[in-house]
């Protein structure tokens, strides 16, 4: 989540070059399902990801998908070593909270974070 201009599209394109896939670019329609968030995108834009000074490209995407964590690229947050747990509730249900630091390694963290299971 972010303002126009943030960097959400140019970090699906990071987090797609380290093995993610597509679900939705600009647009994304969520809803609840079985106490899961589903991510899908709008018929008429899916598969298209706009890539600043490239262009628009298709792209093999996932027409649905569990939502586990919300990445807010509002404004670059100081990186703290071991920050705590934060939640974001949508549609009621809590699903992780992570904020963007601006480092060129987020992308390959996000990926770990999601991979791996958190340890408190």
């Amino acid at each position: 989540m972010g303002a126009s201009g943030r960097g959400k599209s140019a970090l699906a394109a990071q987090l797609i070059a380290l093995g993610a896939q597509l679900v939705s670019d600009d647009r994304t329609e969520v809803c609840a399902i079985n106490q899961s968030l589903i991510a899908s995108p709008p018929s008429t834009i899916a598969g298209l990801i706009e890539l600043r000074g490239l262009g628009i490209v298709k792209l093999p995407y996932c027409a649905g998908s569990k939502v586990c964590a919300v990445i807010d690229l509002s404004e670059p947050a100081t990186e703290q070593r071991l920050p705590q747990p934060r939640l974001k509730t949508i549609v009621g249900i809590d699903v992780d909270f992570l904020h963007w630091h601006g480092a060129a390694h987020f992308p390959s963290k996000v990926i770990c974070y999601l991979m791996g299971e958190r340890h408190e």
